[in-house]
């Protein structure tokens, strides 16, 4: 399942974002008006370059809205990196 985490308890228990929706607690720097896909690099990351190369996927899966949080969608499919 994709989602993204929304809060961290413990090192066992996550509140985890897996319907769509707008997440404004985002860890990292984003660019407002940018698409992010999932980092073929590092786990659980989003970054604004799409994966290149052969086995890996483009999954688009978010929309920096503002600097510090995305639209989330969880339901975009994935396709063949070129």
């Amino acid at each position: 399942a994709l989602g993204i985490v929304q809060t961290v308890h413990s090192s066992s228990l996550a509140v985890v974002q897996s319907a769509g929706g707008r997440v404004t607690r985002v860890r990292q720097t984003l660019v407002a008006g940018t698409v992010y896909y999932l980092s073929d690099t590092t786990p659980g990351a989003l970054t604004a370059t799409a994966p290149t190369g052969t086995g890996k996927f483009v999954v688009p899966c978010a929309y920096a809205d503002t600097v510090s949080s995305v639209i989330f969608n969880p339901v975009m499919i994935g396709t063949p990196a070129t």
